[in-house]
């Protein structure tokens, strides 16, 4: 993970390690359509620990 910070006295560029987990399922709604939905948990550590939040994903698909 790479955050940057802006700020009234300074800007900084910070790296570090972020983890994440997350449950997802697609479902075929025709024979090569499926719909999906992803939701996953992600925090960060050592300087980017602030960074944590939920990401949901609802997609579509086409499969050749």
């Amino acid at each position: 993970m790479l955050s940057e910070i802006d700020a009234d006295n300074s800007n900084s560029d910070e790296s570090d390690l972020a983890y994440n987990i997350g449950l997802g399922c697609d479902v075929f709604a025709k024979d090569r359509i499926s719909v999906g939905l992803d939701a996953k948990r992600v925090w960060g550590t050592g300087d980017v620990s602030e960074f944590n939040h939920y990401v949901v994903t609802v997609r579509a698909a086409y499969h050749f």
